[in-house]
């Protein structure tokens, strides 16, 4: 297993337990993300998306047949307000030795630790966007009204989704 940790800062020596929100009961931990969820990072760090994936495609089937992205393995919906900011992004990941990490959600593929982790490699990343297209992971922009109303309509029908940052939509 692989964990990682995706950020703007490229240059984090070693990660120090924060403080996290109440619905993991303030605790301080590390965090980080698993190989398979990774996608859902791979943007600025306050981009507002809302990420599907799974069994949650499903449903969309259809209306992803129309636009030729059937064999796609999640979808990114992102505010078309962030789009140059996502493509122009340079993001770092670091990895981490999973020794001391823990699973806090296996739908979001979080883990974390309550140790000061140092990293076992970083790397710069850019051009996010295509290597999300080689993921086979479909990035849609759309308007903040769209946006507020594929949440609505995705909370409805799964779990297997993550929205991240949502407060940053203005």
């Amino acid at each position: 297993m692989k964990l990682f940790h995706i950020s703007e800062n490229g240059n984090i020596d070693e990660f120090v337990p924060r403080k996290s929100k109440q619905i993991w009961g303030h605790k301080k931990y590390v965090w980080a993300i698993s190989e398979s969820m990774i996608h859902n990072y791979l943007f600025p760090r306050d981009c507002p998306r809302i990420c599907v994936g799974g069994e949650m495609i499903k449903p969309l089937t259809e209306w992803m047949d129309k636009r030729g992205a059937k064999d796609k393995r999640a979808l990114v919906f992102i505010s078309e307000n962030w789009e140059e900011r996502f493509k122009s992004c340079v993001l770092y990941k670091y990895e981490f030795n999973p020794g001391s990490f823990k699973i806090i959600d296996s739908i979001a593929g979080y883990y974390v630790s309550e140790f000061t982790e140092q990293p076992i490699d970083v790397c710069e990343i850019r051009n996010c966007y295509e290597i999300l297209e080689s993921m086979r992971i479909e990035v849609l922009s759309k308007s903040e009204q769209e946006l507020r109303e594929i949440k609505d309509s995705i909370i409805k029908v799964t779990n297997n989704f993550s929205i991240i940052k949502w407060n940053n939509l203005k």
